[in-house]
């Protein structure tokens, strides 16, 4: 490995190194990448709410006909000026 004046290097790992990962940098210099995946904060908390997952999954699971929907509203005319 080659390191510049700085003390950088280059990691060339092809298509692995195109994810995002999180740093951990120990004392004796050496750098640990874990795999991380970005989640949106709402995401995060559905996921971490196993029974309003399971709610939904049941939702998913049934059969179309058997969700109940609303009729959709009509809109009302937009009144000429």
């Amino acid at each position: 490995m080659d390191v510049d004046a700085r003390g950088r290097t280059t990691l060339r790992a092809g298509k692995a190194l195109r994810r995002r990962y999180l740093e951990t940098d120990l004392p004796d210099g050496t750098v640990i990448l874990h795999p991380a995946v970005l989640m949106s904060e709402v995401q995060a908390r559905l996921l971490a709410a196993p029974e309003l997952m399971a709610s939904l999954t049941g939702a998913n699971d049934r059969e179309h006909s058997k969700l109940v929907s609303r009729p959709r509203r009509t809109r009302r005319p937009v009144p000429a000026l």
